[in-house]
């Protein structure tokens, strides 16, 4: 579930934005070079301006939230990621979209915590305040997690009305489809989240699942060259891992390996010999 989540983070950021840009007086300017900072990825740099930002004003709220963003998915300190989220809350105006935000990022770390009961409290306290999309995404998967799908795909599809291109809602519904066997349903709905975004590689990760599931091999096979020719191949090779072992998968990643005989990580992922290649060869299997 955390792989997941981490997908959606952004999702959080990109809504946030807009409403975390109000500013403090003379301090203006600075909030604007840290919040620069971070949205080009320096988060050690924006983590020095904001934490000045917070010497200099102890009650700048947007600060606070960077701050826990930064803590929560780019070094996993949770309880550190918590601190700031309670501190953002704390000062920020009692404005519904503004606590909703908030709420929502609280619920994200009360996940990454462990405490499934704290953070559904919080999302569902978010979608009261403000009803984003963000928090229906976590509390679907909330409640994927415990196997109620139902409820799983009314948040899912929740999101679809307010955003019906969202690669993220159609991904948690097709992970509920695969969940109860519903391969074909599964696969359509990564396949629309790869027409609306062909680079959202997670869709394609488990769209491999499903290829292997209804026996579709060569497609599941240009799948996972597909992946592996990119260079963030390893975020995505744990969806393939249990796959590789079908004798036209281990065909597709020896022939793979050929080609690019320098990386290594193909001894690490893989181990078959030139035997297997040629008794479990596609002309021979037929699939």
């Amino acid at each position: 579930m955390k792989n997941f989540l981490l997908f959606i983070a952004f999702v959080a950021i990109c809504n946030c934005q807009g409403i975390f840009a109000q500013k403090t007086d003379n301090k203006e300017a600075e909030m604007d070079k840290a919040v620069d900072i971070f949205q080009k990825g320096k988060y050690k740099m924006a983590e020095k301006d904001f934490k000045k930002l917070i010497a200099k004003d102890p009650t700048m709220w947007p600060c606070y939230y960077y701050l826990s963003w930064i803590n929560l998915y780019k070094d996993k300190e949770y309880n550190n990621s918590m601190k700031y989220i309670n501190s953002a809350i704390k000062y920020a105006p009692n404005d519904n979209i503004i606590q909703g935000e908030l709420h929502g990022m609280k619920g994200q770390i009360e996940t990454f915590l462990g405490d499934t009961l704290k953070a559904m409290d919080e999302y569902n306290l978010a979608i009261k305040c403000s009803g984003d999309t963000f928090s229906y995404l976590g509390r679907g998967e909330l409640y994927y997690a415990a196997k109620k799908y139902n409820k799983s795909n009314a948040d899912f599809n929740q999101v679809l009305k307010v955003n019906p291109k969202s690669s993220n809602g159609l991904i948690g519904l097709g992970q509920n489809a695969f969940a109860i066997k519903d391969y074909n349903k599964a696969l359509d709905y990564y396949n629309k989240a790869i027409n609306y975004d062909p680079s959202y590689m997670h869709a394609r990760a488990l769209r491999i699942q499903c290829l292997y599931y209804l026996k579709r091999y060569r497609e599941g096979i240009n799948e996972i060259i597909y992946l592996s020719q990119r260079d963030d191949f390893p975020n995505y090779s744990f969806y393939t891992m249990d796959y590789w072992q079908l004798p036209e998968f281990e065909v597709a990643m020896i022939e793979q390996q050929r080609r690019d005989p320098e990386n290594e990580q193909w001894e690490k992922m893989i181990m078959v010999s030139e035997t297997n290649m040629y008794l479990h060869s596609t002309e021979k299997t037929g699939k």
